[in-house]
């Protein structure tokens, strides 16, 4: 009996010790740590890959008596939260056809695209506004398309979504109506006003008409 209780007894100490010795080794490895952390976004930083971003609506309010002070308040197509577009001296107006138009043309109700530099700062302000370096508007009802981004050297937008076809029926100028001529359009952003495309990847089209931007990416 008592030759029983020692070996209990021992076996009970080793246990112990054991279990000493595992805390001991877990104390000094101290648990790997993951970084879950995002890397931070600056506050007005608008986050866009092309080189144009879009905003798209219907003109609820024109606020302003002139392109310098014009405010247009939108209801947005995919989404109920208010936006103002506002314009500077250098913001080119055009309707769907490519014919320029003045402040006086907007009219409550029209549906407008507005293009911004995507690397244009904006306000953090509620409702959001942003500074459109081109506007167009649905004037007619002609099923004009209208693209304003990046070209490259093979005449493609740069979200690769359409594709531009060299014709010499293309009227091309820049913004104060200086003929240009195709090679002006490779590198460069532009607005293109086209008709029909092709159901290809990129769709491709001849255009009517292109104005090669300058100087409006650099008004402030």
């Amino acid at each position: 009996m008592k030759k029983q209780l020692a070996v209990l007894v021992a076996s009970a100490a080793l246990l112990a010790a054991c279990g000493d010795k595992e805390e001991k080794l877990n104390a000094q490895e101290p648990e790997e740590k993951v970084d879950t952390e995002q890397p931070a976004v600056e506050e007005g930083e608008h986050q866009v890959d092309a080189a144009f971003a879009i905003y798209e609506g219907e003109i609820v309010k024109i606020n302003g008596t002139s392109l310098e002070d014009m405010s247009l308040e939108l209801k947005q197509v995919n989404s109920d939260e208010p936006i103002h577009i506002k314009a500077q001296p250098k913001t080119l107006l055009f309707e769907n056809g490519g014919e320029p138009l003045k402040f006086e043309d907007f009219k409550e109700g029209d549906r407008i695209h507005a293009y911004m530099d995507s690397k244009k700062p904006v306000i953090m302000i509620y409702p959001p506004q942003y500074t459109a370096d081109v506007i167009t508007v649905q004037k007619t009802d002609e099923p004009n398309g209208i693209d304003v981004a990046k070209y490259n050297d093979q005449l493609e937008n740069d979200t690769a979504t359409l594709k531009l076809n060299e014709s010499e029926d293309t009227k091309i100028t820049d913004e104060a109506g200086t003929p240009l001529t195709w090679e002006d359009v490779k590198g460069a952003n532009a607005i293109v006003f086209y008709g029909a495309t092709t159901r290809s990847i990129p769709a491709q089209t001849t255009p009517d008409k292109i104005i090669v931007l300058k100087e409006v990416l650099t008004a402030e």
